[in-house]
Formats: structure tokens, sequence, C-alpha cells
């Protein structure tokens, strides 16, 4: 491999795991943001010692994090057909974000693996081995660097999404003042926030 094609290599293989390192930890900042409002629907509730939140949430990682906030939030709150629609979208994206992150941080990824004649290096294949009802299989993945870059925005906006979301609730606001849904009954944020 010549100097210029090794450079290259290294600039797209390093490309790959700076994006999947930016996507790890964005997707810890939507767990942060569940724990966050567990605490506060908590302390809305009347919780003193925070302590006993933290020693609730200790060791859980992101599902049992989305489950228990989910419920904490149709506790809270009255939700009405709109607001649980809102609220739904939301942690639907919340899951599957938790099956992406899964799926990419389980695998097995052959970044800079490269035959005598490839000359692009950007592309990155991984594999993770399932099993179900059909026996054993294995998942494939291509993924660019651009893939995880979208995946760590995703991890951004839902952060906000959620903060939002607890926020609301926790001062008594109708979740649909506070989101804009979509004609075809997706959630976003309003353009202000």
């Amino acid at each position: 491999m010549d100097q210029e094609l090794r450079e290259k290599h290294t600039r797209q293989t390093n490309e790959i795991y700076q994006e999947i390192g930016r996507f790890a930890v964005n997707f810890e900042h939507v767990s942060l943001a569940m724990q966050f409002g567990i605490r506060a629907l908590l302390q809305q509730s009347g919780l003193q010692n925070q302590q006993l939140a933290n020693i609730m949430l200790a060791d859980q990682t992101a599902y049992p994090l989305k489950t228990m906030l989910q419920a904490m939030v149709a506790e809270a709150c009255n939700l009405d057909k709109s607001d649980r629609l809102i609220a739904n979208r939301i942690f639907k994206r919340v899951g599957d974000l938790i099956e992406t992150r899964n799926n990419v941080i389980h695998s097995t990824w052959f970044v800079g693996w490269a035959g005598a004649e490839d000359t692009d290096f950007s592309e990155v294949d991984g594999h993770k081995l399932s099993k179900g009802k059909d026996g054993a299989s294995v998942k494939g993945f291509d993924y660019k660097a651009s893939d995880f870059r979208r995946l760590s925005d995703e991890c951004e906006l839902v952060t906000k999404m959620i903060n939002r979301l607890w926020a609301t609730v926790a001062f008594g606001r109708k979740l649909s003042n506070n989101f804009v849904v979509g004609k075809d009954a997706s959630v976003h944020l309003p353009p202000n926030a």
C-alpha cells in the first residue's frame, strides 16, 4: 500500500472510530435525560432524599429506564388521546434507538479491514449473532461514518425530546402544547425549541 493510500486508510478508519464513539457518548445522554426525568417526577411526588432515587437508578440500563419513565409519565398525569400519542411516539423513538445502540455496541466491526485491491475504506461491516424461534442467525450491518453521525444526531434530538417531555409533565402542562404532531402522526419539537 503506497503512502497516499495508507493515509487515506488511516483518515477514513479514524473517522469511523470517532463517529462510533460519538454515538456511544450521545446515547448515554439519552439515558441521563431519562434519569433526570425519573428523579424530577419522584421529587415532584414528594421524594425528599435524592439518594434514594440514585440508589434506584444505579446500574439501570436504557431499557429499564425507558419503561420506568414511560410508566411514571402515565401515572403522573392524565394523558388524553393526543398526549398519549405524543408520549408513545417519543418512547417508540427511544426504544428504536436502544435497539440500534445494542446492535452497534454489541456487534463485531471490521474497521479498516481491506483487501489488496481496495481503495475506499469509508464503509465498515458489522456482524452480530442472534437467536430466535427459528434458531441462530447473523445480523449484518454496513455503515459509513455518516450513518453513525446520523445516529448521534438522533440521540441529541431524542435527548431534547425526553427533557421536554418530563419537564412538561412535571409542570403539569399538556404535551400537545409543547410538541408538534405532523400529518403522519410523527412528533417533533417546536421550531423554537
